[in-house]
């Protein structure tokens, strides 16, 4: 269970950065849709909250349509440093890309999409490969 949620907590990029310590996004205030909540949880939860509506659903799109155009293969490499990195630059360029306003709304949540979508698939590949190094290695 520890590592699960290693792997996951390396490839949410809140995790990896911080601006002007805000505690990895847990000091920003926001609105995401109307809510008043902080950057952290909307990344933590309310982009996948929103996206997804019932069970299972998220993981079939994702299996659907992110998977199959993807090189599952190429995409399980790299280490944990490498996952950070990746983490941080996603932070970066799309979580930390606010609104002056910081109303995160339909422009916002439409943008941050893919990236939701790429750092879930990854931790999942990585994860697999990880265990499957350990299991049966």
């Amino acid at each position: 269970m520890f590592l699960v949620h290693l792997v996951g907590d390396i490839h949410q990029p809140l995790h990896c950065a911080e601006r002007s310590g805000d505690q990895g996004g847990n000091g920003v205030r926001v609105t995401f849709f109307g809510q008043n909540t902080n950057l952290h949880k909307v990344w933590d939860f309310g982009i996948i909250d929103r996206r997804t509506y019932q069970w299972g659903e998220y993981v079939n799109d994702l299996e659907e349509n992110w998977f199959s155009s993807n090189n599952i293969a190429d995409l399980g490499g790299g280490e944990p440093a490498d996952w950070a990195w990746e983490a941080h630059q996603a932070a970066v360029g799309v979580v930390y890309a606010l609104p002056a306003d910081l109303n995160l709304d339909g422009e916002y949540y439409e943008k941050s999409l893919p990236t939701i979508d790429r750092r879930l698939a990854l931790a999942g590949i990585r994860l697999a490969r990880l265990l499957n190094d350990a299991l049966w290695d």
